[in-house]
């Protein structure tokens, strides 16, 4: 993989909507990541690329006489066979093929690392980044404004420069190929003017650079043309076509493990199932997206893979939330917790529900090791919604011809989670293979832009899964409980969540007789929780689960995979025969039922968690925040003409709101102006008067720096007026005022701001200052008078 930097200058204001705003308020917000700053989209960059790539190649293409550079853009960006027909229609077509995949993967547009850092905790200065623009709507009828019509949008500040990361599958490109490819790309990035909304109204200029290929490549791009070159064709799809050996297929008894932490960069999208125009994500991740992405990976330093996957000696689990550092499993159902009081929880397969208070069942999370639980509780996966939109050529927004508005729910990034990749046979002995999965990857859905960007690194070492022991004792009924969904198939070898037949083919694999725990013999399909007869404890806690799932390449729908849900539990009763420990453990080492290899089929006998009866979770104390002094960034860094603007309007915010807060109150304006009211014939009077007090306010429009001449002069002449009592009526006002304009520091003094808070440049707080002096004089003193006077013609 080749990568490459974008960087975006943004040359005037620019708004990416999230689709949102408040109401009353402001119509449109931008969009904000999860540091609550501006960013532009991987599919809003990804999108404006290629339109631009477009319309080189249409121009390459001679005005459309011939589509050759057309196929090197759908091969870039992938083919878009969702999209309508010129007619409007999208016919079947008569044989289906495999959409061609983008070579080409963009991430989203960020500001400057350094930045970013700096504004950590700083709420001010992000408030300084954007600021509301004003937007009317003109009838076209009468030229005129509309009534009703007058809306507020949130616009990032001009200037801005964001940073971004693209990679270029170039594996299957010979170097003329890759060289023509960096030509095209770097183009379409030159011709790219504008992005964002209202970009043809002056908003969203920009200039995309592609740091490293854009002079070189142009260049290249130029000759190629000049010499009428014959264009290279694109490279042909491959598919993956191995062969499998089944000769001589080898299982092993002894398993051995190893975990997987898979730390996610961007949000991850699992699809779990649409609602309306809402793509709902799972909250975990399967091994059947694990499994592809190891296997081809392994396959590079042990051709067998294929082999032991399919001979059962290779299998990856589902990916769950990290709890405590160990991988989560679902939580059983057999755990309820009191209505009231959700810290106190009962194991129903342990105890009776009569005598206790209202108890809900607990359907969605996971808990840790069975000695954490009392601690921890259960654990939910933080999950976010993001709005996305196509936009159709034609009229240039949305429309629901191409698709509309849609949003995806995926995990939230930052979120850790869990899996296990299990071995046994050859496997376990050479560990060559093992370091060459610590690499980034790109899982689930639109991983090419805004999301599925996952780091996966090999924690510990590879560990025999018999050293776990397992609790199962003679004496004691067997408690099972699944870890994953169990994919089971009747008799007639049709999908099912019987529980006899999970039971049939439970003895077939234990080699003993089961039975539910003194309950009847009756089955169902849907939700299931059966108690015992004699004492009321629950015997079966059971629920099926539907799966759909996909094919890539052959874009079709896959069966639906329907069977047991994870967290069902069982009781069973030995009624003939004897447990092995061995056994056991290696059924829990491989799971049971169908697509084991993917994860499904996990289970574990008699965990010491529903051995228990009652649990009380522990009230968890966070620990306080550590007080972190944020970088500052050097005026030799990119974003310091940036933050230093940023700076500046937080300033001048933080000016004014402190100057309205300090004229707020009379004691203040006493103390900084002298101004007093007086009443003198039954009626308030100012001191100094109003007349003059606009006098003042005229010549301090004048002020340019400390000790200005023309101001000095002014004053003087007041205090040497032979007016008579032009000098008592401004009493101790002109001392006050001379010090204020001639003392640099006072006006500081009297604003006591916190400079570490509007702060983000190396000596930013003196070079802020001087530059605002005179602003915030002016500003203080103005506010001072106008709060006087409403307070004199308020009294009267």
């Amino acid at each position: 993989m080749a990568e490459y930097q974008i960087t975006i200058k943004m040359e005037s204001d620019w708004h990416i909507g999230s689709g949102t705003g408040q109401p009353g308020n402001i119509d449109r917000l931008v969009k904000r990541d999860a540091a609550d700053l501006p960013f532009i989209p991987a599919k809003t960059l990804t999108g404006i690329w290629r339109d631009a790539c477009e319309q080189v190649a249409w121009s390459l293409d001679g005005g459309g006489t011939n589509n050759d550079w057309q196929k090197w853009v759908d091969y870039l960006f992938g083919e878009q066979p969702a999209l309508p027909q010129e007619d409007g229609n999208s016919p079947l077509p008569e044989h289906i093929e495999q959409p061609i995949a983008a070579a080409l993967s963009v991430r989203k547009a960020e500001l400057p690392k350094s930045l970013r850092n700096a504004l950590t905790g700083k709420e001010i200065l992000k408030e300084a980044l954007t600021f509301i623009k004003p937007g009317i709507s003109i009838d076209p009828a009468t030229g005129c404004t509309r009534t009703d019509f007058l809306r507020f949008e949130e616009v990032v500040r001009s200037g801005s420069l964001l940073n971004a990361t693209c990679t270029l599958d170039e594996s299957k490109l010979n170097p003329e190929q890759l060289l023509l490819a960096q030509a095209l790309l770097a183009a379409g990035a030159a011709f790219v003017e504008r992005l964002g909304a209202k970009r043809r109204r002056g908003v969203g200029r920009c200039k995309i650079t592609l740091e490293g290929q854009m002079d070189s490549a142009i260049k290249w791009l130029e000759n190629f043309i000049e010499q009428k070159q014959k264009l290279p064709k694109t490279p042909e799809i491959q598919v993956d076509n191995f062969q499998i050996s089944m000769q001589s297929v080898q299982t092993h008894n002894d398993w051995y493990y190893v975990d997987l932490v898979l730390q996610l960069q961007l949000p991850l999208l699992v699809h779990k199932r649409t609602v309306g125009n809402v793509v709902e994500t799972l909250d975990y991740l399967p091994g059947t997206h694990l499994l592809p992405i190891l296997s081809k990976e392994l396959r590079q330093s042990n051709p067998n893979i294929g082999e032991a996957i399919s001979q059962g000696n290779l299998l990856v689990t589902h990916a769950f939330l990290e709890v405590e550092g160990v991988r989560g499993r679902p939580v059983p159902l057999g755990l309820f917790s009191e209505k009231l009081n959700k810290d106190k929880f009962y194991n129903l397969l342990q105890v009776s529900p009569s005598d206790k208070p209202q108890i809900k069942g607990s359907r969605s999370g996971y808990v840790g090791a069975s000695d954490e639980f009392v601690k921890l509780g259960i654990k939910t996966v933080n999950k976010e919604v993001a709005t996305h939109n196509t936009v159709d050529d034609k009229v240039q927004r949305p429309t629901e011809r191409v698709g509309g508005v849609y949003s995806y729910e995926a995990l939230s990034p930052g979120t850790k989670l869990r899996s296990q990749l299990r071995v046994r046979g050859d496997l376990a002995k050479n560990l060559d293979w093992l370091q060459s999965l610590n690499r980034t990857y790109r899982i689930g859905r639109a991983n090419k832009d805004d999301y599925g960007l996952v780091e996966l690194k090999v924690d510990g070492e590879l560990t025999s899964c018999s050293k776990e022991k397992n609790n199962v004792e003679k004496t004691k009924p067997l408690i099972v409980w699944l870890l994953s969904d169990v994919l089971l198939r009747d008799k007639w070898l049709r999908p099912t969540a019987s529980l006899t037949d999970f039971k049939e083919l439970l003895e077939k694999e234990l080699k003993v007789d089961l039975k539910e725990r003194d309950t009847s013999e009756s089955d169902k399909l849907s939700v299931i929780a059966r108690q015992n007869r004699t004492d009321d404890k629950l015997s079966v806690i059971a629920r099926q689960n539907r799966t759909e799932s996909w094919h890539n390449k052959w874009g079709l729908p896959r069966p639906s995979l329907v069977g047991l849900a994870a967290g069902t539990c069982i009781v069973y009763e030995v009624s003939g025969g004897k447990l092995d420990s061995q056994i056991l453990g290696a059924l829990e080492a491989s799971g049971i039922g169908e697509r084991r290899a993917e994860g499904y089929g996990q289970l574990c006998f008699n965990d010491s968690l529903l051995m228990q009866n009652e649990f009380t979770i522990a009230s968890e104390k966070l620990p306080d925040k550590a007080d972190s002094k944020s970088p500052t960034i050097s005026d030799k860094d990119a974003a310091f003409e940036y933050a230093q603007l940023i700076e500046e309007q937080a300033w001048r915010k933080a000016i004014e709101n402190k100057a309205l807060e300090l004229a707020a109150k009379k004691e203040n304006r006493e103390k900084i102006l002298g101004l007093k009211i007086e009443e003198k014939n039954s009626q308030k009077k100012s001191k100094p008067s109003l007349s003059q007090l606009g006098a003042l306010r005229s010549v301090l429009a004048k002020l340019q720096k400390p000790n200005d001449e023309g101001v000095i002069k002014w004053i003087e002449a007041v205090e040497k007026e032979k007016v008579e009592n032009r000098k008592d009526k401004w009493g101790e006002s002109l001392e006050l005022i001379k010090e204020l304009v001639t003392n640099s520091s006072k006006v500081w003094q009297h604003f006591n701001l916190n400079s570490s808070d509007l702060t983000i440049t190396q000596s930013g707080d003196e070079t802020i200052k001087s530059q605002l002096w005179v602003y915030a004089v002016q500003v203080l003193i103005d506010a001072c008078i106008r709060a006087h006077k409403r307070e004199v013609e308020n009294s009267n």
